[in-house]
């Protein structure tokens, strides 16, 4: 099986073999894979039904890889700008700022932070539509308060910053490497957080309307008391997390496995109709007592 399993990423991976933060990425994805066909022979599929599900479940990975790999043409056939009166290390690719100063207004006019370094940079309670921090090192970032709608995350690494209250409303952070980020009161409305490693992470205060959590792993994850609307986990490892008290409606659970399923904490919770056929829709019977509504 672990060799199908790698057969199956060297078939994906083969032609995205520099995206930035592939190793890392195949890394996870094999340990969520693996998981995830075990998963599947211990519900009673055979070998070959199990392998082709393992398999539907990377369709989302390679739509990430593309644009990752788009993302590489784009910077190879536009020269960046240069950041003039920008704040030292914006705007491509070599340079690295460390305890970045408060970017002024005006700095915020090329929106281009791709590939750079950006340490411990201080971004709270900016306002910028459309940043772009693709592959960019955001380690310890503090993005408290701050106005980013449909900024580019992806591939980036965020492990330490903190969204606190932060509005990333139609975002990308699809492949980002989060280990702990601070969400609490995060406007994920609408965002893109497919491919991503989030075991543990707690969203209880965050907002999840329309969230596209695909292809993730949220073992353990936390979303007591959330009003969750339109989320969709699909494809996803939820094995362990915790959906206590929570209001889903509209929330996907398509291709989770039965026993991820049944492991979820519903104490409480309370989901339309069309949320409990798909939380159910493998079988598995859900713990704790839930209202339908």
């Amino acid at each position: 099986m672990t060799a199908q399993i790698d057969h199956l990423l060297d078939e994906v991976f083969r032609d995205y073999p520099d995206v930035p933060g592939g190793r890392d990425l195949r890394a996870e994805i094999r340990l969520d894979l693996m998981e995830r066909y075990q998963d599947l022979r211990e519900n009673g599929l055979d070998e070959s039904t199990a392998l082709a599900a393992t398999r539907q479940s990377v369709g989302d990975l390679e739509q990430t890889l593309r644009d990752l790999q788009q993302d590489q043409l784009d910077d190879a056939v536009q020269a960046t700008p240069a950041a003039a009166g920008a704040p030292s290390g914006v705007g491509g690719g070599d340079a690295s700022t460390t305890g970045l100063d408060r970017p002024t207004e005006a700095n915020w006019g090329l929106r281009n932070f791709k590939s750079t370094v950006f340490r411990d940079a201080d971004f709270h309670d900016v306002m910028v539509d459309r940043a772009d921090f693709r592959a960019s090192q955001l380690l310890g970032a503090d993005f408290s308060g701050a106005h980013l709608p449909g900024a580019l995350f992806r591939a980036a690494q965020l492990g330490g910053a903190v969204l606190r209250d932060a509005d990333l409303t139609g975002a990308d952070l699809s492949a980002a490497s989060t280990p702990g980020v601070v969400w609490a009161g995060t406007n994920l409305t609408d965002a893109k957080m497919s491919s991503m490693s989030l075991r543990g992470v707690d969203f209880t205060t965050a907002k999840l309307v329309g969230t596209k959590l695909k292809s993730c792993d949220l073992r353990e994850a936390v979303f007591d008391q959330n009003q969750l609307e339109g989320v969709v986990f699909d494809f996803s490892n939820l094995t362990g997390a915790s959906f206590r008290g929570c209001v889903l409606s509209q929330v996907s659970f398509r291709h989770v496995s039965k026993r991820a399923v049944a492991s979820i904490d519903f104490e409480g919770a309370t989901m339309d109709r069309l949320t409990h056929a798909l939380a159910t829709g493998s079988g598995a019977l859900l713990k704790g007592a839930v209202t339908v509504v």
